[in-house]
């Protein structure tokens, strides 16, 4: 059989669990709720307890109207204070002015560059120099010849010079050795022996000597008359010499027949 006191000790038990039960039940929020339970941070279905840790507010939407958080715009951020600028350093003690920049230049005026301030156009030419050439000279033209007793005379009239000066000329007698002859001439005369000539004339500049040459043939140099003519008289009778010889001869026998005769009258009278 149970005794009283056992008995009183386990009603006082339940009723102080009875008494402890509401206040646990108050201070310790239930894991889950049902389905109408709504966070106003979502909206939706959600833990309740992790709804309070994040700021929110917890309430049965089939029993409740939303909380004043969702119905009022919730307060703006406090703008964090900004940090206090640094102090300014202080400034330097004047110094030496520098002496000012010289004013820019003004603009010359020119076909070269233009210079206006510190910018600067040039202007580029576009003209084209076009350079010939130099060629050797042209042929001497109108080459005549005339001849007086021995004199050969040559006059000519200048050639092209094919874009650079004449130098001079080159004249060929017989195809002998080149005489030289000034660029200046155009005429030249020479003394020559008799016999028949043919001329050739060339002009000549710092590229070289003209390709073709003018030409003269059969130029007639005569002897001299009076020597031909002493030579022709000679020749008609017998030499000088043979005719002194003629006579040495003569009188070497006459001598040599007056000297036999005196000694044969010698040799008479001594007998």
């Amino acid at each position: 059989m149970i005794s009283k006191l056992r008995i009183f000790s386990i009603a006082a038990a339940v009723a102080l669990a009875a008494v402890i039960a509401p206040a646990t039940a108050i201070g310790t929020a239930p894991a889950a709720q049902a389905a109408g339970d709504v966070c106003d941070i979502c909206s939706i279905n959600f833990d309740l307890g992790a709804c309070e840790k994040l700021g929110g507010y917890p309430y049965d939407s089939t029993l409740e109207s939303p909380p004043p958080a969702l119905s009022a715009p919730k307060p703006a951020p406090v703008p964090e204070a900004p940090a206090p600028a640094a102090p300014a350093p202080a400034p330097a003690a004047p110094g030496p002015q520098a002496p000012a920049a010289p004013a820019p230049a003004p603009a010359k005026q020119g076909t070269g560059a233009t210079t206006t301030g510190t910018e600067a156009v040039t202007e580029v030419s576009t003209e084209v120099v076009t350079e010939v050439a130099a060629t050797v000279p042209g042929v001497p033209t109108a080459l005549k010849s005339s001849v007086k007793d021995r004199a050969l005379t040559l006059k000519w009239a200048a050639p092209a010079d094919g874009g650079s000066p004449i130098t001079g000329y080159t004249l060929v007698l017989n195809g002998g050795s080149p005489i030289e002859v000034p660029a200046e001439a155009t005429t030249y005369s020479i003394t020559l022996g008799a016999g028949t000539y043919d001329v050739a004339l060339s002009a000549v500049n710092s590229v070289g000597a003209s390709q073709e040459v003018a030409t003269v043939s059969d130029i007639v140099i005569a002897g001299d008359t009076k020597v031909a003519a002493a030579a022709t008289s000679a020749d008609a009778g017998p030499s000088a010499p043979l005719v002194g010889g003629i006579v040495l001869g003569a009188l070497v026998l006459l001598g040599a027949g007056a000297l036999g005769w005196w000694a044969l009258r010698r040799r008479a009278a001594a007998s």
